[in-house]
């Protein structure tokens, strides 16, 4: 190597290197650019070969033939890769790639494929496309939120994280087929067979974490305010996660997750073991996260059937993606610095960095084909998770022998060893010998150690359980371990014996009762026998057994209820239709809600695959992403008519509330209901002008309770552009009263965004100059001062309404109204200075003295901050020097209103959904990318800050953000904060803009103080 090369490689070195090295470990830079980029996924072997995948279409790019797989050694051994060989030349959106054995598996939607170098030349000489349909190819779309990592088990089993793009038609190498609306987890056999659903309903999950016990974690992705914040999976068999249909709608029909870390954005997993690791991070599921948090380690703790979990930070590479280990305890850390736009990177973006353990000779990792069998059982007790995974596959790969099944067998049973090489081995006996192991198996439940596992290795191929007999798994449903009765509900349900839904059912629907000193936090309780049960329960679907516990009482009527709101059968439209009308006035509610629900299904096989992501604001608010009509349908209907009259009158509020939340109109049904006061007219579908002015009647009274005040204050929002002036009149009167009690949490965050959101000044100005001026109480006069006040920095307020605006507060302060005063002087609003300077002058008493004081503020604001403004700077000038600034953030809140931010933005998801989330933007971005993104929007424009533009049937078009699809309806917001109402079956097409809908020259006014602000206020917005 020459001087200048020397040089630049040292220089790369210690400008790349991370300055958070773990505690135990060196680090280096492994590689980077040029020999690679753009970077997708990691893995390396145990030997320390590192492969990594790479797609220059980022994650919205379409041109095929950007992506490729790089093969990696470091010949000399100092830290960084020398050689490198492309492994796979042109390959289209690599994601997830997992080396084992001798096989590279590769997703690459809408793929799964398996590489091999048959020759040893570092380059893939044989490939075969496992699956197909897994996502979905360029001619569509980018790569991004499709299918993602893959990982094998000890079980054998290929895991694949999927993205919630979903799986339109995924079809496996025997035939076998999936659908998947939504994200999740699929599996199927390494030659690609048997091809199955393992969870449902996650996000946008990027990788899995397997341990050798075969428990699955994942970290799966924000969908920026609309309540699915980060959250930490544990996955089991039959698992419904929930989004985006149910975890806000039916929350009850889901599990919940160990842990909700806000903001960020989960990518890579991995468990991580190996010798020379020090303790503190050694025997650890990893979770890499693109946002701020970096990479964390996760302690566990065992609580019955789940995990109480911390996470702690491990390493903090810039925007980490993936993360692996070798057999050596080197761990491999791939990140994508960079990379906050999402296409096209054929330049620097990330880098691979490598931890060395310090103080730890490894030793060379053995040639295992040359070892005998004898030699690969005794690996499967080492702590290295890689020689146990690699010496299982080369057991496996080998001829099958009765001296083999025997060799297992013994070890299993040592109670010697340890657990997790004996549960490699249990499993590697019955990859083997399939359904001749299943005696040894049985034996192995004796062992409370490898009872849960054994269970599971019986029942866990569908193609290999015939013979099985259903009692030896019910006889498991007592065990004194929660994991094992776990893991028996999922047996059976793997079975799908008739007959067992009794047992199932005694055991799910048993209440929890847990005495508080048996969890350091309660918060964290995560049951899951009660949702494994519920889900087993509804794939065994025995409508007669349901149907008789639905009539009697208890956790188990409630439990079957909840089963049979999910199957669609005539047999259970008719078992809930005799319930109802057997039923006495009384007892109806308990029936009419599942009858609800069966009114419209969700008829995959309708889904137009290429119109339908749900986007960072799906449909959440009820249990469909569509609403299909049913064969049973009428009947519901039919019974429903007929029973909704029979209600009592302290029933039917509740009744009409359950209905709506299934997506069901009052209009569309004759209900024969009697109804008066304010509760009729928040549960009806369409209000008119009488109506709103009835409501806000109402409301002056004072009357009501807080939850119909809140629901009026919702009802009149979907109004607002039907009768603009009446709603706004009718919402400022909600406003008035809720000054006067305060005792509305909910509401009060609603009359916060009130006070920041253009859209209740749409069309109409005058009758909010109107409704101010009418408004006498001096409290209110403050509230709706700092109403005009916030409205008066929109970008949407044309002069003449800004000049109405600083007349009217202008008038309220010169009156003595010193809190206005002290607003507008905080939020630093010349056009009000000179109105305080003369009150000051002439005011006298505690009044006179507050106005001079703000006054001496006046001029310090004049004082302190005479720098240039942001308008006559480069943009690279201004990156540069807001860097060296530390922010006030206090000023930056007031900037965040002042400079309109809140007009397109929620910082709380309590807030009305508006444009791009801001409440964890901190944890997402670091510091220099939100600076980034306002001066310069079109550069970094991330997921979930996307417009979009929709052609319409009638040849027009609409452009903005989207912040809700509900009922039919999606809400578009523009670059004023103006929201537009379109119905989605008139939409044509929908697609994704690369340009952002914030304009530029936001903060052009600023100065570079009062600009680093703003930014260190947005950057400390985390959750």
């Amino acid at each position: 190597m020459n001087k200048t090369s020397l040089f630049f490689s040292l220089l790369s070195t210690v400008l790349f290197v991370q300055a958070n090295t773990p505690e135990g470990f060196s680090e280096t830079r492994f590689a980077g650019y040029p020999e690679i980029k753009s970077l997708t996924g990691l893995s390396v072997s145990p030997e320390g070969v590192v492969y990594a995948a790479q797609d220059l279409n980022g994650a919205w790019g379409k041109n095929p033939h950007n992506g490729s797989i790089t093969r990696m050694e470091d010949t000399d051994g100092d830290g960084k890769a020398d050689k490198f060989t492309k492994f796979v030349a042109d390959i289209d959106q690599p994601r997830g790639i997992h080396f084992i054995h001798d096989t590279l598996y590769v997703i690459n939607p809408p793929y799964l494929t398996a590489f091999k170098d048959s020759d040893n030349d570092g380059v893939a000489d044989q490939k075969k496309n496992l699956l197909t349909g897994i996502g979905f190819s360029l001619d569509w779309r980018g790569g991004d939120h499709t299918s993602n990592g893959v990982r094998m088990g000890a079980d054998g089993w290929l895991y694949m994280a999927i993205g919630d793009y979903a799986i339109p038609n995924g079809k496996g190498s025997d035939g076998s087929s999936v659908q998947l609306w939504g994200g999740g987890v699929l599996r199927c056999r390494p030659d690609g067979s048997e091809l199955e659903i393992f969870t449902s309903n996650t996000r946008n999950i990027y990788g899995v974490a397997i341990t050798p016990q075969m428990e699955l974690f994942s970290r799966d992705n924000t969908n920026d305010g609309g309540g699915w914040n980060v959250r930490f999976h544990y996955f089991s068999q039959f698992m419904d996660a929930g989004y985006p249909r149910k975890y806000l709608s039916n929350p009850d029909e889901t599990q919940a997750p160990l842990a909700d870390y806000g903001g960020g954005s989960g990518t890579g997993m991995r468990f991580i073991q190996e010798p020379g690791i020090p303790r503190q991070w050694n025997n650890k599921v990893y979770s890499c996260d693109w946002g701020g948090t970096g990479i964390s380690i996760h302690d566990m703790k065992r609580f019955e059937e789940t995990y109480i979990i911390e996470q702690k930070t491990f390493f903090k590479p810039d925007k980490a993606m993936d993360i692996d280990a070798d057999a050596a305890g080197n761990i491999y850390v791939m990140n994508w610095k960079g990379a906050n736009n999402y296409a096209n990177f054929d330049k620097e973006r990330g880098s691979i960095f490598k931890l060395k353990p310090t103080n730890h000779q490894a030793k060379n990792f053995p040639e295992l084909k040359k070892q005998s069998i004898d030699q690969l059982i005794n690996n499967l007790n080492s702590d290295s998770e890689n020689l146990r995974m690699t010496s299982q596959r080369e057991i496996i790969s080998r001829k099958a022998d009765i001296k083999t099944a025997k060799k297992l067998t013994i070890y299993v049973q040592n109670s010697s060893k340890s657990l997790y090489g004996r549960t490699s081995a249990l499993f590697a006996l019955k990859q083997i010998f399939g359904t001749q192991a299943h005696e040894a198996l049985k034996s192995f439940t004796k062992d409370k150690d490898l009872r849960e596992n054994a269970l599971k290795a019986l029942t866990d191929r569908s193609t290999q359980v015939k013979g099985l007999d259903p009692q030896f798994f019910i006889n498991f449903l007592k065990d004194p371990n929660a994991r094992v009765r776990s893991q028996a509900i999922i047996s059976l349900g793997r079975l799908k014996a008739p007959g067992t839904s009794q047992y199932i059912m005694a055991l799910g629907a048993k209440p929890y009762d847990y005495k508080s000193d048996q969890l350091p936090d309660r918060a964290q309780l995560n049951p899951r026998i009660p949702h494994t049960a519920f889900r087993v329960l509804l794939e065994l679907a025995d409508v007669p057994y349901l149907l008789s516990v639905a009539k009697t009482r208890g956790p188990k009527s409630e439990m079957a209820l909840r089963v049979l709101k999910n199957i669609y059968t005539p047999e259970v439209v008719a078992g809930i239709t005799k319930l109802c009308n057997e039923a006495s006035p009384e007892d109806l509610p308990r029936y009419l809600p599942t009858l609800f629900r069966l009114y419209y299904m969700e008829d995959i096989e309708k889904v137009e695959w290429r119109q339908h992501w749900w986007s960072t604001r799906p449909q959440t608010k009820i249990p469909y992403m569509r609403k299909d009509l049913w064969a049973g349908s009428e009947k519901v209907k039919s019974c429903i008519e007929k029973n909704m009259s029979r209600l009592q009158d302290q029933q039917i509020v509740s009744m009409l509330s359950s209905l709506q939340s299934v997506g069901i109109q009052r209009r569309d049904f004759k209900l024969g209901l009697k109804m008066t006061g304010l509760e009729a007219l928040v549960t009806k579908d369409k209000l008119d002008q009488k109506d709103i002015a009835f409501i806000e009647a109402e409301i002056k009274e004072g009357k009501d309770q807080a939850q119909i005040v809140l629901d009026a204050w919702n009802k009149l929002n979907d109004h607002l552009d039907v009768h603009p002036k009446e709603v706004r009149l009718a919402l400022f009167s909600i406003v008035e009263q809720n000054l006067k009690h305060r005792k509305n949490k909910a509401l009060n965050e609603q009359v916060k965004a009130f006070m920041t959101d253009p859209n209740y000044l749409l069309s109409n100005e005058d009758a909010m100059f109107q409704a101010f001026y009418h408004k006498k109480g001096w409290g209110t006069m403050i509230y709706y001062c700092r109403y005009l006040l916030n409205l008066q920095s929109m970008p949407l307020i044309q002069d003449k309404t800004r000049k109405k605006i600083i007349k009217a507060v202008g008038k309220e302060i010169s009156r003595g109204q010193e809190f206005t005063a002290e607003y507008a002087v905080n939020m630093g609003y010349p056009e009000y200075f000179e109105e305080v300077k003369k009150y000051a002058a002439k005011g006298k008493g505690k009044k006179g003295e507050f106005y001079k004081k703000l006054v001496v503020k006046i001029e310090q604001l004049k004082n302190t901050d005479s720098n240039q403004k942001i308008a006559q700077l480069d943009k690279k000038i201004v990156m540069a020097k807001v860097k060296n600034i530390k922010g006030d953030i206090k000023l930056g809140e007031q900037l965040y209103t002042r400079s309109g931010c809140v007009a397109c933005h929620a910082r709380s998801e309590s807030e009305m959904a508006k444009g791009p989330y801001m409440g964890n933007v901190g944890t997402t971005f670091t510091r220099d990318a939100i600076a980034e993104a306002i001066i310069d929007p079109n550069a970094t424009i991330s997921q979930g800050f996307t417009s979009v533009l929709f052609k319409m049937k009638d040849g027009s078009s609409h452009t903005g953000f989207v912040s809700s699809r509900e009922h039919g309806q999606i809400a578009l917001r523009n670059l004023f904060g103006i929201t537009t109402k379109i119905a989605h079956e008139d939409v044509v097409s929908e697609k994704k803009l690369k340009t952002s809908m914030m304009p530029e020259g936001l903060v052009n006014n600023l100065s570079i103080k009062e600009f680093a602000a703003l930014v260190d206020y947005l950057s400390s917005l985390k959750k």
